[in-house]
């Protein structure tokens, strides 16, 4: 059944699928990276963020991302519908076996949101503020 699936972390936080799909859009997103499978430091894929979250994303990173190249607010949501697509395109069975697989990494901490395929890994990071709401989902 659909909309049953409840994700116990580490932190005891619960993910539900509402809980994600609201979470996913981009005015909740940090930054996003889409790249090959395998090291996440820059150099398999890029790092979008988005102009509103340009500075907290620098802090956070601890160096300014370039605000030509590293700036894409069309990247963000672009990650986001990819994410959500992939959550309601999937059973709680087939989302829990993704999870079970490391296929779907949710953050303990409601940083990110991971998926790796084959290929690819995308990955959405959660701004500050965003976090704050999600965890008050749990």
């Amino acid at each position: 059944m659909q909309g049953q699936l409840e994700v116990v972390t580490k932190r005891y936080f619960y993910f539900t699928r509402e809980s994600l799909l609201a979470m996913l859009q981009p005015q909740n997103v940090l930054k996003v990276y889409n790249g090959k499978r395998g090291c996440m430091c820059g150099c398999n894929g890029n790092y979008k963020v988005t102009l509103a979250c340009l500075e907290e994303a620098s802090n956070d990173r601890g160096y300014a991302y370039d605000a030509e190249e590293d700036v894409s607010d069309r990247a963000v949501a672009m990650a986001c519908t990819r994410m959500r697509n992939y959550i309601t395109a999937r059973s709680d069975e087939e989302l829990q076996a993704a999870i079970n697989k490391k296929e779907l990494s949710i953050s303990p901490d409601a940083q990110y949101v991971c998926v790796d395929t084959d290929t690819r890994t995308n990955a959405v990071y959660f701004n500050a503020a965003a976090q704050k709401i999600f965890t008050q989902y749990s």
